[in-house]
């Protein structure tokens, strides 16, 4: 039986000081080019995608000796993973070559690539491609009515004093965009823990505890498990419920935060997408349990946590019980701008 080819065309707006050619990456290998434009002849479907004069084109291929990658595209879920794959060799040879030209002008554009740099990308095996496995940014024209409601909604918040615990998590949404998955993972979990502490000593406030060497005294011998303590004993004496008592599985999406988070840190561990996908969720479904509760005043836009929540929904392998199944991901009680 033959062994199929895999060939992952990906698109994106920027150029580096990477030499056109090809690139070995393990078992997989990285072409680099600079066209004008795009075509694959044998996909008229496609079309002729006219480049923007600083794009860059990366052909990833490997070989699908097992049919995994078959298989893979054949599913449902698991079909962004084959893209995955061949961004992270993209990333590995984007990163050996800034690694070298730090704070030099060669170095300048050179970064990793996420799903949010890609103008296109499309997936050949064998010459075959699956019109489903194409997604491109370019050539089309906004929905002018999407447009002018973009317009009114964001009109409100260009002042730039509102929802800012929501303008926080932007960073998280950004990193994940452009492959920084561990990084996305550490920035979530520092938003949670700061509005956690915050939360904490309002309520020490509110029961009457106000001066800093009386706080001290309660949580200075607070150093294993933090979060834990802080969103169980503490915040049920203090407010007479803790978070598992308002969110069943809370307890589950922290100690999974919290770990992965530890192993980054830590251990040097690095994140992978769908990780990076359940530790966002977690950290923004905890903030928006909280907000329900009237524990934190903590709004969200529209949309925002709707997008977290399918983030991790569509994310694969291991999927906590704590994250809904896809199609299942609208219905959230918690989400108090999807009735």
């Amino acid at each position: 039986m033959s062994v199929k080819r895999v060939r992952y065309y990906i698109g994106v707006g920027f150029r580096g000081a990477i030499d056109a050619g090809d690139y070995a990456i393990g078992r997989t290998h990285v072409n680099v080019s600079y066209p004008d434009a795009f075509m694959i002849d044998s996909t008229p479907f496609l079309g002729r995608l006219e480049l923007p004069k600083t794009s860059t084109v990366f052909c990833v291929s490997w070989d699908d000796s097992n049919g995994k990658t078959q298989a893979q595209f054949d599913g449902h879920v698991e079909r962004q993973l084959p893209l995955f794959k061949a961004l992270k060799a993209i990333n590995q040879l984007t990163d050996a070559f800034k690694l070298v030209r730090l704070g030099n002008s060669e170095g300048l554009h050179l970064r990793r690539v996420g799903t949010g740099d890609t103008l296109f990308h499309t997936c050949l095996i064998d010459g075959i491609v699956d019109p489903f496995v194409v997604n491109r940014r370019l050539g089309y024209e906004p929905d002018a009515k999407d447009r002018a409601e973009t317009q009114d909604l964001a009109s409100s918040h260009v002042a730039g004093d509102t929802v800012a615990i929501a303008r926080r998590y932007l960073a998280c949404f950004e990193l994940f965009d452009h492959g920084y998955y561990s990084e996305a993972v550490i920035v979530g979990h520092g938003i949670l823990d700061d509005t956690i502490q915050e939360l904490i000593n309002r309520s020490l406030t509110d029961k009457g505890i106000d001066e800093q060497e009386e706080r001290k005294l309660i949580l200075r011998g607070i150093s294993s498990d933090r979060m834990k303590t802080f969103l169980g004993p503490l915040l049920k004496l203090l407010s007479g419920k803790n978070l598992s008592e308002i969110w069943y599985d809370g307890a589950s999406a922290l100690d999974f935060l919290n770990k992965k988070r530890n192993a980054i840190a830590h251990n040097g561990v690095v994140a992978s997408p769908a990780e990076a996908a359940f530790c966002l969720f977690a950290s923004m479904k905890i903030i928006a349990v909280l907000h329900h509760s009237g524990l934190v005043d903590a709004p969200m836009p529209r949309g925002m946590f709707r997008t977290a929540r399918n983030l991790a929904a569509w994310s694969v392998p291991d999927r906590p019980s704590w994250v809904s199944k896809p199609g299942e991901e609208d219905h959230d009680p918690f989400d108090s701008t999807y009735p």
